[in-house]
């Protein structure tokens, strides 16, 4: 739930007992609502199912979500507090989205790169652009290498922009030269700094059951800084691209000494990317 926006979720392995289970509870929703004489907009209330293309291939044509014995409209993908969700958890309609006001910001850099100093040309990118390569960047950092390459190519092309380079010149040496790590880089820190919360329970408590439950299998301290979390090999790519996955292995692979660092701040400043790169 955030502001007047609320998001219902619910898993289940058999589409029937999914349907069940969702009507149930928007069931007692509508209860709730006519017992404090509220109501809700159903044309604004959207439904999504998430899985598999083959799961999703198998749905069948009667399956409905209801509200008020109205059935719900489904959609493909949905903008929750920024990030478009789809599907299938490819994150593309996410990724295009950031192509193209990345590219929009990069715009605005270039036609004035010519009357502005390179610190103001730096300031401009990290105002128009880099905080859409960032936001979130834990959540959708799982993309499959052809979209990586998109949002890379424009980092590059910002580069040579900022610099006025040519395109005979490395993209690595004008991001070191500017002082930018690749963005690959950037979101696994950003997912390490997930990873660090979790442990050092500065984050939701959701976020820190998904780690609790695993560790308890094996009698560990979740608070122990040596402790490395239990990780079962994933059966699916989408098993593999998930947060607690992909946390769990980038933690374990994280030196000793990172992990103990007594503040989130220092933890920030002490990791490196570009040492864990052939992390998932």
């Amino acid at each position: 739930m955030y502001a007047n926006d609320t998001t219902l979720t619910t898993s289940a392995e058999d589409p029937c007992v999914l349907e069940h289970k969702m009507n149930y509870e928007m069931n007692l929703i509508q209860s709730w609502l006519s017992a404090n004489e509220l109501t809700l907009n159903v044309r604004k209330t959207k439904c999504m199912l998430i899985g598999s293309q083959f799961k999703l291939s198998q749905i069948n044509s009667d399956f409905t979500f209801k509200l008020n014995n109205t059935p719900l409209q489904r959609v493909i993908k949905h903008k929750s507090l920024g990030v478009q969700i789809d599907e299938s958890l490819n994150w593309r309609p996410h990724i295009h989205t950031i192509l193209k006001k990345t590219s929009a910001g990069i715009a605005i850099s270039r036609r004035v790169s010519h009357f502005t100093p390179l610190d103001t040309r730096v300031n401009m990118y990290n105002a128009l652009v880099m905080p859409y390569f960032n936001y979130c960047g834990a959540i959708w950092g799982n993309i499959n290498k052809g979209l990586a390459d998109k949002l890379q190519k424009l980092q590059n092309r910002a580069a040579r922009i900022l610099t006025f380079s040519n395109y005979d010149v490395r993209s690595s040496v004008l991001l070191d030269e500017l002082g930018w790590e690749r963005l690959e880089y950037v979101r696994l820190k950003q997912l390490a700094v997930t990873m660090y919360k979790i442990h050092n329970n500065l984050s939701p408590s959701f976020l820190r059951r998904i780690l609790t439950n695993t560790s308890n299998e094996h009698s560990h301290n979740l608070r122990n800084s040596e402790l490395n979390y239990y990780v079962s090999r994933p059966r699916t790519e989408s098993a593999k691209g998930s947060l607690h996955y992909r946390g769990s292995v980038l933690w374990n692979k994280t030196p000793s000494e990172i992990r103990k660092l007594p503040s989130l701040n220092v933890y920030k400043t002490s990791f490196h990317g570009k040492y864990f790169s052939n992390t998932p």
